[in-house]
């Protein structure tokens, strides 16, 4: 999986810069991993998630209340109760 901020040199710019992409989690099939590491998130569906962090080495279960935008690096969504996720970088 791309880390776009790995791949380039680091600079601020990269991290204020206006999200230009996205990609909706489909979990209806088991994991799902994001095809670059998110920016941030937004929940368009309420329920329980559970994520893996960019650095993390285990999951993280959180639950989520739709129409939040949250500012985390994932990079895999493990399951999701009715929560709808989507990444943004």
């Amino acid at each position: 999986m791309a880390d776009i901020f790995t791949s380039r040199d680091r600079r601020r710019v990269d991290t204020i810069a206006p999200l230009s992409r996205s990609e909706v989690a489909d979990v209806s099939s088991g994991d799902h991993e994001f095809a670059n590491i998110t920016r941030a998130v937004m929940v368009s569906g309420a329920g329980s998630l559970t994520i893996r962090l960019a650095d993390d080495s285990a999951d993280l279960t959180l639950t989520v209340t739709a129409g939040t935008f949250l500012p985390l690096r994932v990079r895999h969504v493990r399951r999701a109760s009715t929560a709808a996720l989507i990444g943004f970088w």
